[in-house]
Protein backbone atom coordinates (compact mmCIF):
# COMPACT_ATOMS: atom_id res chain seq x y z
CA UNK A 1 0.00 0.00 0.00
CA UNK A 2 1.12 3.58 -0.62
CA UNK A 3 0.32 6.86 1.10
CA UNK A 4 1.96 10.26 1.17
CA UNK A 5 1.74 10.00 4.97
CA UNK A 6 4.32 7.17 4.85
CA UNK A 7 6.95 9.20 2.95
CA UNK A 8 9.88 9.75 5.31
CA UNK A 9 7.59 8.87 8.25
CA UNK A 10 9.39 5.98 9.89
CA UNK A 11 7.60 6.30 13.26
CA UNK A 12 4.13 6.34 11.68
CA UNK A 13 5.03 3.37 9.48
CA UNK A 14 6.42 1.51 12.51
CA UNK A 15 3.10 2.00 14.37
CA UNK A 16 1.16 0.75 11.34
CA UNK A 17 3.43 -2.28 10.92
CA UNK A 18 3.09 -3.07 14.64
CA UNK A 19 -0.72 -2.96 14.36
CA UNK A 20 -0.59 -5.16 11.26
CA UNK A 21 1.74 -7.67 12.97
CA UNK A 22 -0.97 -8.24 15.61
CA UNK A 23 -3.41 -9.41 12.92
CA UNK A 24 -3.70 -13.20 12.43
CA UNK A 25 -2.41 -14.08 8.98
CA UNK A 26 -0.01 -11.15 8.61
CA UNK A 27 3.47 -12.65 8.29
CA UNK A 28 5.49 -9.45 8.03
CA UNK A 29 5.74 -5.98 6.61
CA UNK A 30 8.37 -3.62 5.28
CA UNK A 31 8.37 0.17 4.94
CA UNK A 32 10.06 2.07 2.11
CA UNK A 33 10.28 5.70 3.23
CA UNK A 34 11.37 7.01 -0.17
CA UNK A 35 8.21 5.81 -1.94
CA UNK A 36 5.82 6.03 1.01
CA UNK A 37 4.88 2.40 0.73
CA UNK A 38 4.35 -0.47 3.14
CA UNK A 39 4.66 -3.98 1.75
CA UNK A 40 2.61 -6.50 3.72
CA UNK A 41 3.10 -10.25 3.50
CA UNK A 42 0.00 -12.16 4.52
CA UNK A 43 -1.66 -15.52 4.16
CA UNK A 44 -4.76 -15.31 1.96
CA UNK A 45 -7.74 -16.88 3.66
CA UNK A 46 -6.48 -16.04 7.14
CA UNK A 47 -6.77 -12.30 6.62
CA UNK A 48 -8.37 -10.27 3.86
CA UNK A 49 -6.61 -7.38 2.07
CA UNK A 50 -9.48 -5.02 2.92
CA UNK A 51 -8.97 -5.74 6.64
CA UNK A 52 -5.26 -5.02 6.33
CA UNK A 53 -5.95 -1.73 4.56
CA UNK A 54 -8.59 -0.74 7.12
CA UNK A 55 -6.27 -1.34 10.08
CA UNK A 56 -3.44 0.53 8.34
CA UNK A 57 -5.65 3.51 7.47
CA UNK A 58 -7.13 3.68 10.99
CA UNK A 59 -3.72 3.38 12.70
CA UNK A 60 -2.17 6.03 10.42
CA UNK A 61 -5.14 8.37 10.82
CA UNK A 62 -5.85 8.39 7.11
CA UNK A 63 -9.24 9.47 5.78
CA UNK A 64 -9.87 6.28 3.85
CA UNK A 65 -8.74 3.90 1.18
CA UNK A 66 -8.54 4.78 -2.48
CA UNK A 67 -8.23 1.99 -5.00
CA UNK A 68 -6.46 3.57 -7.95
CA UNK A 69 -7.90 0.94 -10.27
CA UNK A 70 -11.44 1.96 -9.34
CA UNK A 71 -10.73 5.69 -9.59
CA UNK A 72 -11.08 5.66 -13.35
CA UNK A 73 -7.35 5.75 -13.95
CA UNK A 74 -6.39 3.38 -16.71
CA UNK A 75 -4.02 0.64 -15.61
CA UNK A 76 -0.41 0.99 -16.70
CA UNK A 77 0.15 -0.91 -19.92
CA UNK A 78 3.65 -2.20 -19.18
CA UNK A 79 3.75 -4.42 -22.27
CA UNK A 80 2.72 -1.48 -24.47
CA UNK A 81 5.44 0.70 -22.96
CA UNK A 82 8.08 -1.98 -23.63
CA UNK A 83 6.85 -2.50 -27.19
CA UNK A 84 6.90 1.23 -27.95
CA UNK A 85 10.37 1.56 -26.43
CA UNK A 86 11.70 -1.29 -28.58
CA UNK A 87 10.07 0.26 -31.66
CA UNK A 88 11.73 3.58 -30.81
CA UNK A 89 15.13 1.92 -30.42
CA UNK A 90 14.57 0.14 -33.72
CA UNK A 91 13.75 3.47 -35.45
CA UNK A 92 16.90 5.06 -34.03
CA UNK A 93 18.96 2.03 -35.11
CA UNK A 94 17.62 2.28 -38.66
CA UNK A 95 18.35 6.03 -38.74
CA UNK A 96 21.90 5.63 -37.38
CA UNK A 97 22.74 2.89 -39.87
CA UNK A 98 21.10 4.54 -42.86
CA UNK A 99 18.55 1.73 -43.04
CA UNK A 100 21.23 -0.97 -43.30
CA UNK A 101 20.45 -2.52 -39.90
CA UNK A 102 17.55 -2.93 -37.52
CA UNK A 103 16.84 -4.78 -34.29
CA UNK A 104 15.44 -7.89 -36.01
CA UNK A 105 18.87 -8.23 -37.63
CA UNK A 106 21.13 -7.02 -34.81
CA UNK A 107 19.66 -8.88 -31.81
CA UNK A 108 19.86 -12.41 -33.27
CA UNK A 109 23.27 -11.57 -34.76
CA UNK A 110 24.57 -10.36 -31.38
CA UNK A 111 23.20 -13.46 -29.65
CA UNK A 112 24.77 -15.72 -32.27
CA UNK A 113 28.08 -13.89 -31.89
CA UNK A 114 27.88 -14.28 -28.13
CA UNK A 115 27.18 -18.00 -28.63
CA UNK A 116 30.34 -18.39 -30.73
CA UNK A 117 32.35 -16.40 -28.18
CA UNK A 118 30.99 -18.55 -25.35
CA UNK A 119 31.85 -21.73 -27.26
CA UNK A 120 35.41 -20.64 -28.08
CA UNK A 121 36.43 -18.63 -25.03
CA UNK A 122 36.85 -20.18 -21.58
CA UNK A 123 35.44 -17.70 -19.05
CA UNK A 124 36.29 -19.75 -15.94
CA UNK A 125 32.79 -20.09 -14.60
CA UNK A 126 29.13 -19.41 -15.21
CA UNK A 127 29.46 -15.65 -15.77
CA UNK A 128 28.36 -15.99 -19.37
CA UNK A 129 25.38 -18.03 -20.67
CA UNK A 130 26.28 -21.30 -22.35
CA UNK A 131 26.81 -21.17 -26.10
CA UNK A 132 23.90 -23.50 -26.83
CA UNK A 133 21.49 -21.32 -24.82
CA UNK A 134 22.67 -18.23 -26.68
CA UNK A 135 22.33 -20.02 -30.02
CA UNK A 136 18.77 -21.04 -29.15
CA UNK A 137 17.91 -17.48 -28.10
CA UNK A 138 19.35 -16.16 -31.36
CA UNK A 139 17.32 -18.66 -33.37
CA UNK A 140 14.14 -17.95 -31.39
CA UNK A 141 14.55 -14.18 -31.66
CA UNK A 142 15.10 -14.47 -35.41
CA UNK A 143 12.00 -16.64 -35.84
CA UNK A 144 9.84 -14.34 -33.76
CA UNK A 145 10.93 -11.17 -35.53
CA UNK A 146 10.64 -12.70 -38.99
CA UNK A 147 7.49 -14.75 -38.46
CA UNK A 148 5.48 -13.02 -41.21
CA UNK A 149 8.26 -13.38 -43.80
CA UNK A 150 8.71 -17.06 -42.91
CA UNK A 151 4.96 -17.72 -43.21
CA UNK A 152 4.83 -15.87 -46.51
CA UNK A 153 7.73 -17.99 -47.83
CA UNK A 154 6.02 -21.19 -46.71
CA UNK A 155 2.70 -20.33 -48.39
CA UNK A 156 4.06 -18.74 -51.59
CA UNK A 157 4.59 -21.30 -54.33
CA UNK A 158 8.05 -21.13 -55.83
CA UNK A 159 8.41 -20.14 -59.45
CA UNK A 160 10.64 -23.15 -60.13
CA UNK A 161 7.95 -25.59 -59.01
CA UNK A 162 5.79 -24.94 -62.07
Amino acid sequence: MRADAFIDARELAARVMEALAAMPGVRGSQHTARTGSVLVEYTPGLVEPDSILSVAAETAGLDGIIDEMLEGRPPVDAAGIVIETVRGVDRVTRELTGGRANLPLLVPTALAGAAVYSLVKDLNGPRFPRWDNLAWWAYSAFLQWHRSEIERARTTPEADAT
